[in-house]
């Protein structure tokens, strides 16, 4: 069967929360590179990878970092 918008949204979680630690070390924390390649970021870094990986499956999405980056 067809995978669901809502589907690919939870894999994509499943995929940040399995592969990356919330953690304010690291070169690449404020980024996706902090998850891809670290395995560690804050809220700024899940947000933009959640955000690119939803893209590269067709769910458009837009990520507001400015307030991630405030807190």
């Amino acid at each position: 069967s067809k995978a669901t918008i809502l589907d690919m949204e939870q894999e994509a979680h499943d995929i940040i929360m399995q592969n990356c630690w919330y953690s304010e070390e690291g070169s690449y924390h404020q980024s996706s590179a902090g998850v891809l390649l670290e395995g560690k970021a804050v809220c700024a870094g899940y947000a933009e990878t959640f955000e690119m990986l939803c893209n590269a499956v067709g769910i458009q999405t837009v990520g507001d970092y400015e307030k991630c980056l405030a807190l």
